[in-house]
C-alpha cells in the first residue's frame, strides 16, 4: 500500500494460532497509515475489515479530523485518501469510538495523546500496582525523552505533542511504569531513568 510493504500482525496471530475471525476487538493509536494499514483489505472499490467479527476503536477526535476537510487537502495523498474511504466502508456499523480512561477491556485503558494526530490516543496496562505503557507515534524515537525539545518528523502540532509526552514520561520516571512506542528499536519496553541530570530509556 503506497509503497508500503511488510507488517506481520496477520502472520505472527497465525504463528500463534489466532485467526483473523477470532479477534473480537480492534484499538488504533491513530490513522497514519502505518497504524491504521491492517484494517482492512482495500483493493480497488472493494474494502472488507482484517478482523471481519470484530469492533474497531479509535478517538472521536481521531475519526473526525479524519473524516473532514483534510479528505478534501492535498495534505494527504489519493491513495492515501482512497485507502481511508475504503477503510471507513469497510467498518462501518462495527466503530465504536473511545475516549480518555476509558476501558477497553479489564486492565487496559485509553490515555489521550494528542499531537502527533488530533486524536491520537495510546494505552495503558494495569496488573495491581505495574502498570506499562504503550504510546503509537506520541513519542517517535527514545532520544525525545533527552532531547525534549525535538519533535518527531511527523507530529501534526509539535508543542501540544509535547506536552503529552511530558505528562506521560513525568509519570512514567516517578512510578517505574514500563513504556514502549511503536518506531522504538525492537519494540522493546524500556524505563525512564534519570541520570547526570538528563533523562534516558533504558529497555528491559
Amino acid at each position: 500500500m503506497m509503497g508500503f510493504t511488510g507488517g506481520s500482525l496477520i502472520s505472527e496471530l497465525a504463528s500463534v494460532g489466532v485467526k483473523p475471525e477470532e479477534i473480537d476487538a480492534v484499538f488504533v493509536t491513530h490513522l497514519h497509515v502505518d497504524h491504521c494499514g491492517t484494517v482492512a483489505h482495500v483493493q480497488g472499490d472493494t474494502a472488507r475489515p482484517a478482523f471481519p467479527n470484530a469492533t474497531y476503536s479509535w478517538t472521536a477526535e481521531e475519526q473526525s479530523h479524519w473524516t473532514g476537510s483534510v479528505m478534501d487537502s492535498a495534505f494527504i495523498t489519493a491513495d492515501q485518501k482512497a485507502y481511508l474511504k475504503g477503510m471507513f466502508s469497510s467498518v462501518e456499523g462495527r466503530f465504536e469510538p473511545v475516549k480518555d480512561g476509558q476501558a477497553l477491556a479489564p486492565g487496559l485503558n485509553v490515555i489521550s495523546t494528542p499531537g502527533h494526530t488530533p486524536g491520537h490516543a495510546g494505552v495503558v496496562l494495569s496488573s495491581g500496582a505495574d502498570r506499562a505503557f504503550i504510546l503509537g507515534d506520541a513519542i517517535s524515537c527514545p532520544v525525545q525523552l533527552t532531547e525534549t525539545e525535538w519533535s518527531g518528523l511527523g507530529d501534526m502540532d509539535p508543542k501540544l505533542a509535547r506536552q503529552s509526552q511530558e505528562v506521560v514520561v513525568r509519570e512514567a520516571e516517578a512510578t517505574g511504569a514500563l513504556l514502549t512506542a511503536a518506531h522504538f528499536p525492537g519494540l522493546t519496553f524500556g524505563r525512564v531513568l534519570m541520570g547526570e541530570g538528563r533523562r534516558y530509556w533504558q529497555p528491559v
